[in-house]
């Protein structure tokens, strides 16, 4: 391999210690970067609370992992002497028995040429139940409240998974809401609107950007809970 063809950067990168996603050596949005940076996303609590639910979310979705790795090991897992955890687990393995779901492909980085961003969604795979045919769908799980940007979020997934926005009508976008009593919500997002709400988000994001709103060293939640030191950013108005 020649020095030139060495420079050349890989079509599609992602730095997961920094959670950025390039493409040809670009740096772009990811979805959730998109949506919270057009203002679309917003945290009205205090940082311990939003800490706190991020862990939660990170631990819920190791045991969902877990659960679909291993699926024939229950009594092996670490998570079921977990009280903080048994109830998601339970709630995941219902909504897969009640709806038939079998997983594809788990937390896989995604990239959309077109549009120019990036993403990893949480599930893909197919539904069984309650219909005469299969359906293909991508899967958000949650362990929190339901939010109108979820909608977006996912749409902005499906149509990296589907760069032909014919292909969409074929892919259903479900979000799961687990809880810890060991139930569950699904949501279906069926609005072809979502896609260009989610183009629009990405559009605002990068005029944001371009005029230095974004400002990457100012955590997003310190943003909305008032805790970061305004005398650094005289420029903010709160």
């Amino acid at each position: 391999m020649s020095a030139a063809e060495e420079e050349v950067p890989d079509v599609y990168e992602f730095d997961r210690e920094r959670h950025q996603f390039k493409i040809h050596g670009r740096r772009v949005f990811s979805v959730t970067q998109a949506l919270r940076e057009s203002g679309l996303v917003r945290f009205f609590c205090s940082r311990p609370v939003l800490e706190a639910a991020r862990q939660r979310g990170q631990d819920v979705h190791m045991v969902v992992a877990d659960m679909d790795k291993h699926p024939f090991t229950e009594a092996e897992r670490y998570w079921e002497s977990d009280d903080r955890l048994t109830g998601y687990g339970r709630a995941w393995a219902a909504f897969k028995r009640e709806y038939g779901f079998v997983h594809d492909a788990s937390e896989q980085q995604v990239f959309n040429l077109v549009y120019q961003y990036g993403g990893i969604f949480d599930k893909r795979g197919w539904i069984f139940a309650g219909t005469p045919r299969q359906r293909n769908v991508v899967v958000e799980i949650k362990s929190g409240a339901a939010a109108p940007w979820h909608a977006e979020q996912l749409a902005g997934y499906a149509l990296a998974l589907c760069p032909k926005t014919e292909a969409l009508l074929d892919l259903d976008r479900l979000a799961v809401y687990l809880r810890p009593d060991g139930r569950f919500t699904v949501r279906q997002f069926s609005d072809h609107k979502d896609v260009h709400c989610f183009l629009a988000a990405l559009t605002v994001a990068r005029l944001r950007s371009e005029r230095g709103l974004v400002r990457p060293d100012v955590g997003f939640d310190e943003i909305f809970t008032g805790e970061i030191d305004r005398s650094k950013f005289p420029g903010i108005h709160f």
